[in-house]
This record gives C-alpha cells, sequence and structure tokens, in this order.
C-alpha cells in the first residue's frame, strides 16, 4: 500500500484538496488537528534520516549553502516581489507567495531524488537543515516582507512549526542512531501508507478554506494559480543553472534543482490556516497542482531513472578512480 501510494502522489495529492473544497463543513473544523497530525507524517518521514549522511554533506558544503540562502531567503523575496508588481499589495496574495517559498524542503523531495538518481546525502541534508531552520526562517521572512500589512503571531508561530517539524525529526533521528537503522529499515516502510495517508488527509483539511474563493473565482484568482506555476518552474530551472554553474555531477545537479523548486506545501498551508489571512491558501494549495509534475519532467531530463541508477552509479564511480588516477 506504501509503495502505490507512494509512486502514484502525482495524482493522488492534486485530488486530495476537493474533498475539503467541496466539503468544507465537515473537513474545515478538522483544521485544528492538522499540526497533530503533521507532526506524525514529519516522524515517519525523518525516520530515514541519518547523522552519518548529514556530516558527510558538510565536507563540500557549498551545495547545501546555496540551496540554504537561494530557496530560503532569496526564492520568497523574488516570489513577492513579481507577485507584487502583478497584484498589488493583497495580504492574503502576498502572505501566502512568501509562505510557500519560505516553506522547509518537502520531505517528499526524497523520494523523487532517489527515483531519478540523484544524491541522497545532499537532498536529505538540505531536507533536514531547512525542517530545522523553518521555526526561525519561515516567521522572519513573512514578517520582513509582509509583516507591515499582515499582523503575525510569530512566537506562536515558531513554537507551532517546532512541534510539527523539528521535534519530530529530532525523535526520529535519535530512534533510527540508537536503534542501528531499524528505524529506517523497519519502522519507516510500515509506517509509510499512514504518512501517505497523513498527507493526503491534511489537504483535505487545509483545502477547506479555499471552499468560499472557489465559489467566487475570478481571473484575478486565474492569474494567480498562472503565477505560481510559473515561478515554480522557473525556481526548478534556476537550481538546475546554479548546479550547472557551480560544476556539480548529474547526482547533484537532480538533487539541487528538486530541493529548490520543491516546498513542503502541506506544512505552508497548515501555518497560514492558523496565522495568515483567509485566501493564503490558494497561492500555496495551487503548487499542489503541479509541483509534483513539475519535479517529475525535471527529473526525466537531467537525472538517471532509477532503473539505470544502479549501472549509472557504476559508471560515476569508475570515472572518479580514473580522473583519481590520473590525477596522482
Amino acid at each position: 500500500m506504501g509503495n502505490f501510494l507512494g509512486k502514484n502522489l502525482a495524482w493522488l495529492v492534486p485530488v486530495s484538496i476537493l474533498p475539503g473544497i467541496l466539503l468544507p463543513q465537515i473537513f474545515g473544523p478538522l483544521n485544528t488537528i492538522a499540526p497533530a497530525l503533521f507532526a506524525c507524517m514529519a516522524f515517519q518521514g525523518a525516520l530515514s534520516n541519518r547523522v552519518g549522511d548529514v556530516k558527510d554533506v558538510f565536507t563540500r558544503p557549498s551545495a547545501i549553502i546555496v540551496i540554504f540562502l537561494v530557496g530560503q531567503l532569496c526564492y520568497p523575496a523574488i516570489a513577492f516581489l513579481g507577485a507584487h508588481l502583478l497584484f498589488g499589495s493583497d495580504p492574503a496574495i502576498m502572505s501566502g507567495v512568501v509562505a510557500t517559498f519560505s516553506a522547509p524542503i518537502a520531505t517528499t523531495c526524497m523520494i523523487w531524488v532517489g527515483l531519478y538518481g540523484g544524491n541522497a546525502s545532499l537532498g536529505l541534508t538540505g531536507t533536514v537543515l531547512t525542517s530545522f531552520l523553518a521555526p526561525f526562517t519561515m516567521p522572519f521572512m513573512l514578517q520582513f516582507l509582509v509583516g507591515a500589512s499582515v499582523h503575525i503571531d510569530i512566537i506562536p508561530m515558531m513554537l507551532q512549526l517546532l512541534f510539527m517539524v523539528v521535534v519530530p525529526a529530532i525523535v526520529a533521528m535519535a530512534i533510527t542512531e540508537k536503534t542501528h537503522g531499524w528505524g529506517e529499515e523497519v519502522l519507516a516502510p510500515k509506517l509509510a501508507p499512514i504518512a501517505f495517508f497523513l498527507m493526503l488527509f491534511i489537504n483535505m483539511c487545509n483545502s477547506s478554506t479555499l471552499a468560499n474563493i472557489v465559489a467566487h473565482f475570478t481571473l484575478t484568482h486565474v492569474f494567480i494559480v498562472l503565477y505560481m506555476l510559473a515561478i515554480t518552474a522557473a525556481f526548478f530551472l534556476i537550481g538546475l543553472l546554479l548546479a550547472t554553474l557551480m560544476r556539480r555531477n548529474t547526482k547533484d545537479k537532480v538533487a539541487m534543482s528538486l530541493a529548490l523548486g520543491m516546498k513542503n506545501l502541506s506544512s505552508a498551508s497548515t501555518i497560514a490556516t492558523a496565522y495568515l489571512p483567509e485566501g493564503a491558501n490558494l497561492a500555496i494549495l495551487s503548487g499542489i497542482l503541479y509541483q509534483a509534475t513539475i519535479a517529475a519532467i525535471v527529473g526525466q531530463h537531467v537525472g538517471v531513472p532509477d532503473t539505470e541508477t544502479e549501472e549509472y552509479d557504476e559508471v560515476e564511480e569508475e570515472a572518479e578512480a580514473k580522473a583519481e588516477v590520473e590525477g596522482a
């Protein structure tokens, strides 16, 4: 069941927002439990995190530094400026755009990085780092960019992000380390179906906030969705361009492009539902419609499908060994 859900997220995730929009009277009241459900989902995703993998990436830290600075600080500012030029200073639109791109890297990014032969350690480290720092970076970017027009309760937001993202990750990593991999190899697969169901259910709850907007959909709303599509695709490509300019190998190009393009929209939506103006979720949840599709397109054109990964790894290792010999 976990494998089926994981392989079909590209269409299951967009479909999951429909029940919330059509039945807000049922799913709306359940928004109060969404943070707890997200913490459970984050726990499962973090069981695959190993401290050793994170340490390895910091031996060559340039890629992870770029992922953090560009993805968590530059992208929200760029997206905010573009939206401000197109839509004015509407607080709901502005806060939704900033929340989307200041959110941590999506935990499902690891699925796509592995699927297309990317650098798993780099993708993992980016996910862990941005998740741990999200309680500080996300409220900061919201306050810095839209704080003048939107009242933001910084401390409660930080505490909720700590509860939703950081605490589950620390507990999960501790379990995996203390059990010498049992958490990753045994517990994570068993909890995977539950985590995928929780992701879909959280989307249903959060999308209930869009019911009124969908009922009065305007041309401006269409333009917001199209803007988010265009800038999300651009951010995937910028990630690929940066990796190319840094002369990284194919594995790193896959990891950097996906890490800089995929955002944890469930966490952003949960925060928006609790702390941001009504309508902020339109920008955030519109990403659910196409984020996975863009990731698949990028992965197919840049990476190596999982069926070829083993052969690809062997070729890369032989090339690196040959280069070392020639260098010596």
